[in-house]
Parts: structure tokens; C-alpha cells; sequence
């Protein structure tokens, strides 16, 4: 769990983030987003970092600012397109870590091999810089490819970059032998082999079971030194004997320097089904993690007879179940409105304790398979509970005729809005912003944090336990500040930070340990 404080070194007064009471979370439509031409790709993925936007089409990432309001096209550079001849797929996967940085996946690249040839489908991963080559320029930093020693006959890896995720200055990006065969996953840091050269961890590759088909992989998600893995066709075998539960859906639980310094080997106990799982619930197929809180779809869950694959969203708590344990929480998180076929839990963003998910195939105003959009907002008592007037789909949104339907499409929510793609025609699509008010601090319940000008951070703990000071610029990335302390209930602790100069904004958040 985390508690947040925001500071700003000119405020006038003291910002603090109370466990007892807080603004209730509210959200209403904003405004739909078109691209500068009509694609059925526009949105497949969007991030945005305060008042600037990406969104990814058809071998190109469009770029947006906020202005008055107004989601405009960049005037100084519309767009990102492939620094390579040979790009196929482009844009298939998108990150934003901060204002500065935009990385950008083609899993389809036909890259030329040391002989002359070309390994067709290779695929790679660019990152790209606001000011490198100029003034908002979005110029090339560094293009990533993949070596694997451990591939028979000398052979390349495929398709890297069908699904990949970053933290803290590492990215975890998946690779395969062919189109059609398993996922495994290499991990990356910004600065092995020198300043931005995002070299591979050597040694370093993360495969499946037996029982999870070609769709180990099929979602990742990555938190400091954690790497979870969703494996939503991953069967259920309770016994070498047993009989096999097709499509329960794992996840699977990495560390680093598990097993060795720089190693990211599997946590003990760290294939999780979920306890009451069934057949082809696709536990797995989305995962998001915010600080020590995780939620995990499986949209193809029964609720009932008549609510056969309606969906649910698990979530898992650090620490549940042990010091540094992910274990399952009593949460049980469904559609308020479920029916049969809804696949609610398609995908999950999840942002303190605010939740937003997506029910590809709700049924909304007569138009099957319409999908929606459901927020929910966890209380201070530790329950999720759905938003007054959050849910969005056709009768809400207007001018589209769907909402976001595509497995491998993407939620993206920060303090401020909640953005997904809608059609409004056969092909056309806008981006659907979702303007966001009282915005919950993550994990109230930790206790509560105060910040004075004069750079003193003090916290409240609120139950006894191990905490970290964490400190960010961009909130983004987060750096330990100074060492860990105990907490007693009742009694401050107090970090003295320095105060921020000029017009330079900081971010402290306490994490428990």
C-alpha cells in the first residue's frame, strides 16, 4: 500500500493526505479524440504524461498536446514513424516513462543479419528522446534487437516486442522462435554497456510450463524488481495423475537477483492460480500493478449458470501472506450490472485505488457486444466499490457505436482522466478522454504524510510496520530516499529532504516493506 503527497516548493501551505476522509472519486465524459486520418488501429495504445499524449496506428505513433482543454495534434512533430526501412508493425506496442522518453515496439521487423540475409519478423524495440536531434525533435536514442545463445542451430529470435513493460529504468520484452510458437521474455536496463544503451541482462530468459500452450506471455507487468507474467491458457493439473483444467490461467512471479546477483529467477511458490479458479476463466490475460497492490483479469469466469463467462478481476496485496508475499485478497471484483458473455476483466489499469476495466462484449442499449468501460474506487475499509455514473459505453459516450473491444488493447488512467479507444464507424475510431475529480491517494490506510517548504517530510503511521521514504520528479520513476525505518501507530517519523529549488516540483510517496 502507498500513501502519496504531491509538493510544490512555492505552495503556500502544507499539503497532507489524511486516512480519514476523502473526496469521493467522479468521472464524466471530456472529449473523443480523432487521429488525423481514419484507421481501424487508431488508440490501440495510449499513454500520456500530463498534458501530453501518444497514440499508436498503423506504423506510426501520433503525438498530442493539451491546450485550453483541447487534445491537439503536436504541432512540432505530428508524429513518430519507424526509423527502419523494414518495418511491418510499428506502433504495436507503446510506453511512456516520462516526458522525455516515448518506446515504441515492431515485432515484425526484418532485420539484416551479419551475413547478409535477413531474419524476416526479428522484430525490435525503439527508444526515442524528446530533444535528441532538436527542440522537440522525438529523434532516435536507441534501437534494441535480441541475442539468445540458447537457440539451437544459431538460430534469432522472433517477434520481440509483442508485449513488453518498464520500471524503473528496466524493460521486460517478449521474444519467440516463430510466428506461431511460445513466447519467452528477455530483460533489458537503460544503462548496461553504457549511459542509454539498453543492453540485455545476459542469461537472462523467462519461459512457460508445459501446460501453458503459445500464450505464456500473453500480458506482463514489471514494479521495481518484480516481473509478473499472465499465462491466461496455462492449465490446471492438481496431480501428475489428475486430469487437466484447460485455460484456468496463472501468473507466474519473477524477483530479481533471485538465484543470483542480476538473475530474475521464479519466486517460490511463484506460479499462482487463483483458489477458485475453473476451466477456461483465462485468469492472466491482464495484469496491473500500483505500488503493493495488483489486479488480475480472467474474463472468461462464471458467476452462475446464466452468467457463464460474465468475468471478475482478483486482486493480490504484497505481503499477503508473509513479508514480501503476493497473496490473494477476499476481493471479488465483478460488474455491478453482469450478464453472460461480457468478459468483464478484458483489461485492467489499475492506479492507487482507483480500477478501471474494460467488458469487451457488454450488451448496452440493444447493440450486442457494445463493451463498456466500469470504474471502481477502493474504500478506506478496504472495499471496491463501483463509481456513481462510471460506467461508459454507446449510451453515454457520444457519436460512437463501440468501446474498446480488442484483447490486446490497452486503459490508460492517471490522476486526471481515463483514456480508451472508441469506434465511431466501421473503421474509424476516436480516443475517448474521461475527465477524472477526486482522485483517490493511493492506499489511505497507510496513515497519513505532510511536507513543508523547508523540505520536511513527516508520516503518521497508522499500524506498525516497515516503511520506505520514495521520492520522484515525474512520478514516474521512484528512487528509495534515504533507508528504511520502523513505524509505530500514532507516532511521527519525521525525513528531512531538503528544500526543492527554484520551480523544480517533488513527489514523496511511503511504501511498507
Amino acid at each position: 500500500m502507498i500513501t502519496t503527497v504531491r509538493s510544490i516548493a512555492l505552495a503556500a501551505s502544507t499539503l497532507a493526505l489524511l486516512p480519514g476522509a476523502r473526496a469521493s472519486l467522479t468521472a464524466a465524459f471530456d472529449q473523443n479524440v480523432s487521429g488525423p486520418r481514419t484507421h481501424s488501429s487508431f488508440g490501440d495504445n495510449i499513454v500520456a504524461v500530463g498534458n501530453f499524449m501518444a497514440v499508436s496506428e498503423d506504423n506510426r505513433v501520433y503525438l498530442y498536446e493539451r491546450n485550453g482543454g483541447t487534445w491537439d495534434i503536436f504541432a512540432r512533430k505530428n508524429m513518430i514513424t519507424s526509423p527502419g526501412s523494414n518495418s511491418d508493425e510499428f506502433g504495436h506496442r507503446v510506453l511512456m516513462p516520462d516526458r522525455n522518453t516515448i518506446i515504441v515496439s515492431d515485432p515484425l521487423f526484418n532485420a539484416l543479419t551479419p551475413s547478409g540475409g535477413t531474419n524476416n519478423d526479428q522484430g525490435a524495440v525503439y527508444v526515442f528522446g524528446r530533444d535528441v536531434g532538436g527542440d522537440n525533435n522525438w529523434g532516435l536514442i536507441k534501437q534494441i534487437t535480441a541475442t539468445d545463445h540458447q537457440l539451437p542451430n544459431a538460430a534469432l529470435s522472433k517477434r520481440l516486442g509483442d508485449v513488453m513493460a518498464y520500471s524503473e529504468g528496466r524493460m521486460v520484452i517478449s521474444a519467440s522462435t516463430g510466428t506461431s510458437t511460445a513466447k519467452f521474455l528477455y530483460v533489458f536496463e537503460k544503462d548496461r554497456g553504457g549511459l542509454n544503451q539498453w543492453g540485455q541482462v545476459p542469461g537472462v530468459k523467462l519461459e512457460g510450463t508445459s501446460q501453458s500452450i503459445l500464450n505464456f506471455g500473453y500480458t506482463v507487468a514489471m514494479a521495481g524488481d518484480l516481473i509478473v507474467v499472465g499465462s491466461p491458457f496455462e492449465g490446471y493439473q492438481e496431480t501428475p495423475s489428475s486430469p487437466v483444467v484447460s485455460a484456468r490461467g496463472a501468473v507466474f512471479f519473477y524477483a530479481r537477483n533471485q538465484g543470483g546477483t542480476d538473475r530474475w529467477g521464479l519466486l517460490p511458490n511463484g506460479k499462482r492460480y487463483t483458489p477458485d479458479g475453473a476451466a477456461t476463466d483465462y485468469f492472466g490475460r491482464t495484469i496491473s500493478i500500483s505500488g503493493d497492490l495488483m489486479a488480475v483479469g480472467a474474463p472468461g469466469r462464471d458467476l452462475s449458470a446464466a452468467q457463464q463467462d460474465a468475468g471478475m478481476v482478483y486482486t493480490l496485496a504484497r505481503n499477503q501472506g508473509g513479508p514480501g508475499a503476493w497473496g490473494f485478497t477476499p476481493a471479488r471484483i465483478t460488474a455491478p450490472d453482469a450478464a453472460g458473455g461480457d468478459e468483464f476483466g478484458a483489461v485492467v489499469t489499475l492506479r492507487g485505488d482507483a480500477l478501471a476495466v474494460c467488458a469487451n462484449d457488454d450488451d448496452v442499449a440493444g447493440v450486442n457486444d457494445a463493451g463498456s468501460i466500469y470504474l471502481f474506487e477502493k474504500s478506506l475499509a478496504n472495499q471496491w466499490q463501483a463509481v456513481s455514473g462510471g460506467k461508459f459505453s454507446i449510451d453515454v459516450v457520444p457519436g460512437i457505436t463501440m468501446v474498446n473491444t480488442g484483447f490486446d488493447s490497452e486503459l490508460f488512467m492517471d490522476e486526471q482522466r481515463l483514456l480508451f479507444w472508441s469506434r465511431v464507424s466501421s473503421l474509424g475510431r476516436v480516443v475517448t478522454d474521461i475527465r477524472l475529480t477526486g482522485f483517490p491517494p493511493a492506499g489511505g490506510g497507510l496513515g497519513s504524510i505532510t511536507y513543508t517548504q523547508q523540505g520536511r517530510v513527516t508520516f503518521l503511521p497508522a499500524a506498525a510496520g516497515s516503511y520506505q521514504l520514495r521520492s520522484s520528479t515525474d512520478l514516474q520513476t521512484w528512487i528509495d530516499h534515504g533507508a528504511s525505518f520502523s513505524g509505530s501507530p500514532g507516532v511521527p517519523v519525521s525525513v528531512e529532504t531538503g528544500a526543492a529549488g527554484g520551480s523544480q516540483r517533488r513527489f514523496f510517496r511511503v511504501e511498507s516493506r
